[in-house]
C-alpha cells in the first residue's frame, strides 16, 4: 500500500468497530448462557479484551503502521465507557427486575456506585489496553 492509499482511522470508526464486535460477542454469550447454565463473571472482561484485538488487527492494518500511545489510550478510553455503559445496562436490568435489590442500592446512596463504578472503568480500560496492545503486535507482525 502507497503512502497515498494509507487512511488515518477515526476515533468514531475505531469505536464503532469495537463497539459492534464487543455487542456481537456479548449477545452470543448471553444466547449461549441462557442455553447452557454458565457461571463465570469475568467473561465481560474476555470479551472486552478479544473486541480490542480485533480493533487494533483493523487499525493497524488500515493505517499501517503502530498507534501512537496517547491515541490509544484515547481510543481504550472510549471503548471503556461503551464497556462501563453497556454493564450498567445489563445491572439495571436485573436490578430492576429484583425489588429487594433495587430498594439496597437506594440505600447505599451514589457515592458507593460511583465508586464502584470508577474502580470498574480503570479494570477495563486497562483490559482493553492490553487487548489492544496485544492486536497490535500481532497486526504487525502481519504487515512487516
Amino acid at each position: 500500500m502507497t503512502t497515498s492509499q494509507i487512511r488515518r482511522a477515526s476515533a468514531g470508526f475505531l469505536i464503532g468497530i469495537y463497539s459492534i464486535v464487543f455487542l456481537g460477542m456479548a449477545a452470543a454469550f448471553i444466547a449461549i448462557t441462557y442455553l447452557i447454565e454458565i457461571e463465570n463473571a469475568a467473561m465481560g472482561l474476555i470479551i472486552a479484551a478479544a473486541a480490542a484485538m480485533t480493533m487494533a488487527r483493523n487499525w493497524v492494518t488500515r493505517e499501517q503502521a503502530k498507534p501512537s500511545q496517547i491515541r490509544a489510550w484515547t481510543i481504550s478510553l472510549g471503548c471503556a465507557l461503551v464497556t462501563l455503559a453497556f454493564f450498567a445496562i445489563i445491572a439495571m436490568t436485573g436490578i430492576a427486575a429484583d425489588e429487594a435489590a433495587l430498594r439496597d442500592l437506594q440505600r447505599e446512596g451514589p457515592i458507593l456506585i460511583v465508586g464502584i463504578a470508577g474502580i470498574l472503568l480503570v479494570i477495563i480500560l486497562l483490559v482493553i489496553r492490553l487487548g489492544l496492545w496485544v492486536g497490535t503486535m500481532q497486526a504487525m507482525k502481519l504487515i512487516r
